[in-house]
């Protein structure tokens, strides 16, 4: 009698282990952008990028780590989409290469001999974003006014830090930062160990590449659905301008890591992810092979 009742509690044991943490079954589930209006996030992005770039028979390495905390506020949106009103409370940079090294950090007050101390200008100024259920970002409003509101003595100070702010917080940027975190649902349903795929076109500075997304759903704990994401990144050849000069530049590379969904809202809670390019820059007959990893660990909680 003993013995079959240690074997009854064995298997309700079990049982309830694998309701906690779903491995399997044909259960699917609808990941989706599915924020309530009225509630408020607290996101942070953590981004590490070492690259380094020969030219000449000399060898570069730059490492750029940035940090953002910012607050998202959900409002209404038209039908299912949802408007994101966004404001920037923490930024903390670095910039380290031979010719080089520059720090800040909103939080200790910045350094004022820092060209990175403009960035402070973009702190506790909303703009907005407008997201699709399924991640895709349909319009950004408010960068503008952002840009605008940097002094207003007409000065040439003043205009290069207009330029400065701009370069990093536009349009292109912000759905390049945001997409990877955002534009990850399916168009349908998924059960464990369904796949399905993004391609999204992004910026590495001034280059635009392309990264063809795999993503797989591959285990439910509670009420958090965990993604493997796979990636191929490619630039296709693609030329720019700097300087006056057309700047050829061949970069192809990948990514892995992983994504943690909170099922009930889409809300992005973990993400781990690491690309690694290589390729080749090439002007003036000149090429410049060059080489860089990116690190980045996406959180976000409620408020």
């Amino acid at each position: 009698m003993k013995k079959s009742l240690l074997l009854i509690a064995a298997g309700l044991i079990t049982a309830a282990s694998f309701q906690s943490c779903k491995t399997g079954g044909s259960d699917a589930v609808n990941l989706k952008m599915n924020l309530q209006p009225g509630s408020k996030y607290a996101y942070v992005m953590d981004m590490k990028t070492n690259m380094e770039q020969s030219a000449m028979g000399q060898t570069m390495k730059t490492e750029n780590n940035v940090l953002m905390e910012s607050t998202y506020e959900v409002a209404t949106g038209e039908g299912s989409d949802k408007k994101l009103i966004i404001s920037y409370d923490r930024i903390a940079m670095s910039l380290k290469n031979p010719m080089m090294n520059m720090e800040y950090d909103s939080k200790e007050g910045g350094k004022k001999d820092s060209m990175l101390n403009a960035m402070s200008l973009i702190l506790n100024k909303p703009f907005t974003i407008t997201i699709s259920e399924k991640g895709e970002i349909k319009k950004i409003e408010g960068i503008d006014n952002i840009i605008n509101s940097i002094g207003n003595t007409g000065t040439q100070e003043d205009e290069m830090l207009r330029r400065q702010v701009a370069s990093t917080l536009n349009d292109s940027v912000i759905r390049s930062m945001m997409r990877q975190s955002l534009d990850i649902y399916p168009d349908k349903a998924v059960k464990i160990g369904d796949t399905w795929t993004k391609t999204m076109p992004i910026t590495m500075g001034p280059v635009p590449i392309k990264m063809d997304n795999t993503y797989k759903l591959i285990s439910i704990t509670g009420d958090t659905a965990h993604l493997n994401i796979n990636s191929k990144i490619s630039s296709n050849g693609t030329s720019i301008q700097q300087g006056g000069q057309e700047i050829k530049v061949d970069l192809n590379g990948d990514a892995k890591g992983t994504i943690d969904v909170e099922v009930a809202t889409g809300l992005v809670i973990d993400s781990k992810i690491k690309q690694s390019i290589k390729g080749e820059m090439s002007a003036m007959a000149m090429k410049m092979p060059m080489s860089v990893t990116i690190d980045t660990h996406v959180t976000g909680k409620k408020k």
